[in-house]
């Protein structure tokens, strides 16, 4: 989560001075006097549209803000760059904010929000007075151990349970009718100020952070932050039109470009994750790609939008049905799919065994595939997804480590040896220099093989201050030595 740059307080006052020199003359100025004296008195009668509106947005506010949560997290972050060679862990804290989506105490939050927790707190703030929930009522926070139930990391959503009844739920809007220019409110916990309101616009729909993910945000100017993860993005009457996920930003704070998960795809992953704990991958044995104007026009293709055929299983249901490499595909199920994440949602609903029908552009001719579907889930190629970090942690070499198996080798090259255990991050603040990288897996130690991490772990122990240590690593398929001293 990305933090914002916090502009210290005589900033604020020497640009306040700055302005207060723009040039104004005296006429000006006698006049812009008089028209301020000149004003009508407020109009208490109620007609007052800009008090109507402030007045509504209270209301909305009152409604929106039992429903929404605050998330504190304590456990293991890593660094995003799955490849970097040296992707540090370090051990902290973090806050992040999640709507209640069920009265039994679901709560949706990110993904991000959630990674590498070892503990989740919920905080439910005090309520509203004029609330008839009894939760309203209460006048101090209340907090919660949370169970991570679910996450689906590919939308970037997670589902956490805690130990309550009678939550306040908010009504779902159809982010399909959200359109460019509506209002919204943004709400969540940014630098950990729980339920903190920002207004703004929908910029945008359908964006894209990535041509070729299967995801699309809504746009919004509303102040999203860090800590601002998973909150809530409503409309006027308060009803959830997205959960905000992530900003992009050059100085860490908001700049107006804020993105959130449309609400209509949220609750679809939420009542897959709700049903069976994971969201059914299926595919058609096809790797998918959207159509650029650069792509189309240095491969000829017949038109610069739609998706492309980049690879194919070989022996999988596209093949077999004729697909080929290159092929563009302009529709699904009779469909126009023009980007990437149409052809993703279509599928969230479908089963191993279902069949999708594909309009194909090959050159100049048109052809209609019947393709069925299977079971695209593959093991997470991220090995440290697979285990746990605590009970993983060589701190004396200051790496975090897994013993290799199958799902760990996965999606390497071949391994030279069947027992090891494969680096997968180094701790942020590591005892020794040991040169370790991630993706080096260590097979003996001074001498000794290492045959699980569970050995590690005992040869470590034995390290003493002046002791000379020599790995055996192999690295990217070949044997090297590493040798260093205890400090």
């Amino acid at each position: 989560m990305l933090r914002a740059t916090r502009k210290p307080a005589i900033w604020a006052m020497q640009k306040t001075r700055r302005l207060g020199r723009c040039p104004l003359s005296y006429i000006s100025l006698l006049m812009l006097v008089a028209s301020m004296h000149a004003q009508p008195a407020p109009d208490r009668s109620g007609s007052n549209p800009l008090k109507q509106f402030s007045d509504s947005l209270q209301r909305v506010i009152a409604r929106v803000v039992p429903a929404l949560v605050q998330i504190e997290v304590s456990g293991y972050h890593r660094s995003d760059d799955k490849r970097s060679e040296n992707r540090l862990i370090s051990k902290g804290q973090s806050q992040g904010s999640g709507v209640i989506f069920d009265a039994d105490g679901y709560i949706v939050t990110n993904a991000h929000v959630v990674e590498g927790a070892k503990r989740i707190h919920v905080l439910l703030d005090e309520k509203s007075s004029d609330s008839l929930s009894r939760w309203d009522k209460k006048q101090h926070i209340e907090r919660f151990d949370a169970k991570l139930i679910a996450k689906f990391e590919e939308v970037d959503l997670a589902i956490l349970k805690i130990d309550a009844k009678g939550l306040p739920t908010l009504p779902m809007a159809n982010s399909d009718k959200v359109r460019q220019g509506q209002v919204v409110l943004a709400i969540g916990s940014p630098e950990g100020f729980k339920n903190s309101v920002s207004f703004g616009l929908i910029s945008g729909v359908s964006r894209q952070s990535d041509a070729d993910s299967p995801v699309v945000y809504l746009q919004t100017d509303a102040a999203i932050n860090a800590g601002s993860s998973g909150g809530a993005l409503v409309d006027v009457n308060g009803n959830l039109v997205g959960i905000t996920t992530f900003m992009m930003t050059e100085g860490g704070g908001s700049e107006g470009l804020g993105f959130a998960l449309p609400s209509r795809l949220v609750h679809l992953i939420y009542e897959e994750l709700r049903r069976q704990g994971r969201v059914p991958h299926v595919g058609i044995g096809a790797t998918i790609q959207g159509v650029t104007p650069l792509m189309a026009k240095g491969l000829q293709l017949p038109r610069d939008r739609g998706l492309i055929v980049a690879d194919l299983t070989a022996g999988g249901p596209a093949e077999k049905a004729g697909l080929q490499v290159q092929d563009v595909i302009f529709a699904l199920n009779d469909n126009v799919v023009d980007v990437l994440p149409q052809f993703a949602i279509s599928l969230y609903d479908k089963r191993p065994g279902d069949y999708v029908k594909l309009g194909v552009l090959r050159g100049s001719r048109h052809l209609t595939l019947d393709i069925p579907l299977v079971d695209g889930s593959e093991e997470d190629d991220d090995p440290l997804d697979a285990i746990d970090t605590e009970n993983n942690l060589a701190p004396k070499l200051g790496i975090v480590c897994a013993s290799l198996n199958h799902r760990i080798r996965l999606g390497t090259s071949q391994t030279r040896s069947s027992s090891g255990v494969m680096v997968v991050g180094k701790m942020a603040q590591g005892e020794l220099d040991t040169g370790l990288v991630v993706g080096d897996i260590v097979h003996s130690v001074n001498g000794v093989a290492v045959t699980g991490v569970e050995v590690l772990h005992s040869l470590q122990e034995r390290f003493k201050s002046g002791d000379a240590v020599a790995l055996q690593v192999e690295r990217r398929g070949r044997l090297k030595y590493l040798a260093f001293e205890v400090e």
